[in-house]
């Protein structure tokens, strides 16, 4: 039986081993999405890393424009984190969760079809304001989750953070394999 305990600053937590992880059809539900959303995003960052010199050397750029291309999201995300973060305290986090990933979407295609640096900007820049907003909203969604079995925090943390390690250990290997074909 777990027994309960406090920190110096007033924080509880369980010591001991905890009971059996029951979880409801509603909390099943939304596990899946944060545990699919975790494999697609990681997987799909693996895959463009492998990807972005090819992409790069083809547009004429070289090793500074792929930083360039990695650099750009992460300015915007930094930008855009804190604002979006309390839009999703007060819209929810499936409309945030959704409107980034459509931004994000919407971002890599424009990528994807720009013929040079000018072009590649916008959509670069648009990537980073929907990935803050689909990190923001996901990070929130699985302290929600997590929130409503604090016993079980570290089991269902580890769960979701494996999910995106294996992800992020497949997508290399599959982008890899991509870039060799269409070399």
């Amino acid at each position: 039986m777990p027994m309960s305990t406090m920190d110096r600053d007033g924080t509880s937590f369980s010591t001991g081993t905890p009971g059996p992880l029951v979880l409801d059809g509603t909390t099943k539900l939304q596990l899946g999405v944060l545990l699919s959303c975790s494999l697609l995003i990681q997987m799909g960052v693996g895959m463009i890393i492998v990807a972005l010199p090819m992409y790069a050397s083809g547009l004429g750029l070289g090793a500074g424009g792929v930083g360039l291309i990695i650099a750009l999201p992460q300015l915007t995300k930094l930008l855009f984190n804190l604002p979006l973060g309390y839009f999703i305290d007060v819209v929810g986090r499936k409309p945030a969760l959704v409107l980034g990933s459509l931004l994000d979407a919407i971002g890599q295609y424009g990528t994807a079809v720009a013929s040079g640096l000018r072009q590649l900007a916008l959509p670069r820049l648009l990537i980073g304001v929907g990935s803050a907003s689909s990190a923001c909203s996901t990070q929130a969604y699985t302290l929600d989750v997590v929130g409503k079995f604090p016993q079980h925090s570290g089991r269902l943390l580890g769960l979701i953070q494996a999910v995106g390690f294996l992800a992020f250990a497949l997508g290399p290997e599959l982008g890899g394999r991509y870039v060799d074909c269409h070399r």
